[in-house]
């Protein structure tokens, strides 16, 4: 009796031992949050737009209507089906080549049944289309976020939608990461240049003569002189590009000239420029800068505002200031 209980209570501690053995169910973990949330720039505030846009997961098909974003979510690995048609920005021919370009220049007309048809899962205006290709976009129940667009587009602009879309779809990415490091690199090669040009006086000069525009700070290339220390002549008003009054512009006296323009290139834009130089020499001749030869030709690719591609454009422009301290230009 006393071996049978034994052997009992053994048969029960080896199965129990063997129970221990055996792998217990495990709760399913939560899974893993996939809302992705994209606040509007303060830079929009002006115009109305504020709060976020919310989406129920990161977006696998996105149509980019204006350049600022492209290059960022191109960099991030967002899957791009749709993106503006461009002869001055240079995408990157992987995407130019997975990517259908649409025209969006301001005297186009947006092919949004085309849009439409690639079903994408987010869609970028520019917030000047709000009111049309927004709205259109928003009844056929696509989201949409809008961004600051333009032929000119500030810096700070630029760097605060950058920061959003690394923050929205790649935070903790390599290449992410890449990017907040090169806006750190290039504030520091901006802040040893502000250092040299403190106190200098800036005319950038949008040219396609006999026609004349002034950027003033809150344009492309105006935004990024004044960031490298100089002082925008040009009077803050009707938007970050004004014509130019020729009469009051002869008070401003620059110690610097930047001529750009869209529809030519650095050669091109020069021989034009000091043609007209030559040509009206009553007029031009009365800007020290001019005459003494402080005078800088961005090529066309600096009249528009590619997005990330900015901090290239602020790069090159800081050594075209160098090279013309030291007389090479």
């Amino acid at each position: 009796m006393v071996k049978r209980w034994i052997l009992l209570m053994l048969s029960c501690f080896l199965l129990l031992a063997l129970a221990g053995c055996v792998p217990q169910a495990q709760e399913t973990a939560p899974k893993e949050k996939t809302a992705v949330t994209l606040p509007y720039p303060k830079a929009l505030e002006k115009y109305g737009i504020t709060g976020s846009v919310t989406l129920a997961k990161k977006p696998e098909r996105v149509v980019a209507l204006t350049n600022t974003p492209v290059l960022t979510l191109h960099a991030l690995g967002v899957n791009l089906v749709g993106i503006p048609a461009t002869k001055i920005v240079q995408w990157p021919e992987d995407l130019k080549q997975h990517a259908k370009e649409f025209q969006t220049g301001m005297r186009s007309n947006i092919d949004l049944e085309g849009v439409i048809a690639l079903q994408p899962d987010l869609v970028i205006v520019g917030y000047h289309a709000r009111d049309t290709y927004g709205k259109i976009l928003e009844r056929e129940k696509i989201p949409v976020y809008y961004v600051d667009a333009g032929p000119t587009v500030s810096y700070d602009s630029i760097k605060e939608l950058t920061l959003i879309l690394v923050d929205a779809f790649g935070k903790e990415s390599e290449a992410g990461m890449k990017i907040k490091e090169r806006f750190q690199q290039v504030e520091k090669e901006m802040e040893n240049a502000r250092q040299q040009n403190q106190g200098k006086r800036v005319m950038v000069l949008q040219a396609a003569p006999p026609r004349f525009y002034l950027q003033n700070k809150n344009g492309t290339v105006g935004s990024m002189l004044q960031l490298l220390g100089f002082t925008n002549v040009a009077p803050e008003m009707g938007g970050s590009m004004v014509p130019m009054d020729q009469e009051k512009a002869l008070s401003y006296q620059p110690d610097l000239v930047v001529c750009v323009s869209a529809m030519a290139g650095e050669n091109e834009q020069r021989e034009a420029m000091e043609q007209e130089f030559r040509d009206h020499a009553s007029y031009w001749d009365h800007f020290a800068a001019i005459r003494e030869g402080q005078v800088i030709y961005l090529p066309k690719w600096f009249a528009v505002s590619g997005g990330l591609d900015e901090l290239d454009q602020i790069q090159d422009l800081i050594r075209r200031l160098d090279s013309l301290k030291e007389g090479k230009v």
